[in-house]
This record gives C-alpha cells, structure tokens and sequence, in this order.
C-alpha cells in the first residue's frame, strides 16, 4: 500500500507501470479508494453466495446487499476520488440506481399488486444507469 502511494506521489505511474490502470481512475490522493471498490465487489459477491439458498438465509440477501450499497454510496459522496466530476457523478447515479433497483425488487416480490410498474420503473432506472455511463 505504501509502494501505491509513494508511486503516486512520485508520478512513478507511467505508461510501463503495472499499476496505472489500477489507480487511473482516482485522483492522485485516493488512490486506495480502489480497495474501497475492491471490497465493495468482494462483500456484494460473498453476501449473494452466503445468503442465497434457504428461505431463511435468502431474507437476510437484500437488506445485506443494500448496506453494502450504501456505505459505497457514502464513501463515493465522501471522498469523490475519481478524477473527473462527470466520473464521480456517474458513479453515483449508478450506485444510488443499483440501490434503488434492490428496493423496487424488493416490493415486487412482497407483493403481486402493482408488479408491473415496479418492474417497468425498475427497467427504467437501469436504463437511465446505462444512459449516463454511455455519455461519460
């Protein structure tokens, strides 16, 4: 961690650098806000390995996966470590959609009226996430 970051500060980085395409993305202070995505990924990973299955262990799923979402989501409001606004802002809407996106599921399994527009509104929102990352 400690070689990541005084590369960083070097400038250390160039184009050889076996680490540049990991820490591109941020901005030359948050270069460890990878591992912030890193856990991310591997928590969301694990919590749908773990709780998926039995009927008793599938209710923990959702509410665990949108903990996860947002403590990404504060971190990324946080600490806005990528290098562009537009990046910060489409990571963002695509965690805050994501988030949404478990909360709409959730409803339409609990319950059979309205499933249709839960789902269609569900569709949208992961729409509007593949529209905004289309035009950054």
């Amino acid at each position: 961690a400690e070689y990541m970051g005084a590369a960083v500060r070097s400038n250390r980085c160039g184009s050889d650098s076996g680490l540049r395409f990991v820490l591109a993305p941020f901005r030359p202070h948050a270069w460890w806000f990878e591992l912030v995505v890193l856990m991310r990924r591997v928590l969301i990973a694990a919590i749908t390995a773990l709780f998926a299955g039995s009927t008793r262990r599938s209710l923990l799923l959702t509410p665990s996966l949108q903990l996860v979402l947002l403590l990404a989501l504060w971190a990324q409001v946080r600490w806005a470590p990528n290098t562009t606004l537009r990046a910060n802002y489409t990571e963002i809407v695509a965690l805050a959609v994501t988030f949404l996106s478990t909360l709409f599921l959730q409803m339409a399994s609990s319950s059979n009226q309205g499933s249709a527009t839960v789902i269609t509104t569900f569709l949208g929102l992961n729409v509007l996430v593949i529209a905004t990352y289309a035009l950054s």
